[in-house]
């Protein structure tokens, strides 16, 4: 029986790629996983597209032994799958800076978000800690902490 992985696109938008050698194109609809022999992968990972995608944090697999098998660093193709609950998250936030890091890394994009709507409801101000969220998720807590403000104010004067 040939071996599996499953691979995951993490982007919201469709990810293609190919292997002219194998005649293979694949697509991935946004945030789904599909199993893919083990050995396609590793023939792809020697093209720069598909090298990219894992890279980029585009492309994923949930299995740590076919990402170390595979030669894949941590956070570059490979996502934690584990449930995070709020508090967890919350005390990585209120955590040193390098576990948050860490955490967002492997994180998942659904858990990702709730580290950024979490960090604005908690008012994390740390330029250390904006600074590692910004990177990770894209979202400018103090920028949005400060327009949350400025609308409390609005409507207060109202």
């Amino acid at each position: 029986m040939e071996r599996k992985v499953l691979l995951k696109n993490l982007s919201n938008s469709m990810v293609t790629y190919n292997i002219p050698n194998r005649h293979v194109s694949r697509q991935l609809l946004p945030y789904s996983s599909i199993q893919v022999p083990f050995d396609e992968i590793q023939e792809g990972l020697y093209q720069q597209g598909i090298k990219v995608l894992f890279a980029e944090g585009i492309l994923a697999t949930e299995n740590i032994r076919d990402a170390l098998e595979l030669d894949l660093e941590v956070g570059m193709g490979i996502v934690n799958t584990e449930a995070v609950d709020k508090q967890e998250i919350i005390s990585k936030l209120n955590g040193p800076n390098g576990e948050l890091f860490k955490f967002l890394k492997t994180a998942s994009p659904t858990v990702k978000e709730n580290v950024a709507l979490l960090a604005i409801e908690h008012r994390i101000v740390d330029a250390g800690k904006i600074k590692i969220i910004k990177n990770a998720t894209g979202t400018n807590v103090l920028a949005a902490i400060t327009r949350e403000q400025e609308l409390t104010s609005s409507e207060d004067e109202e």
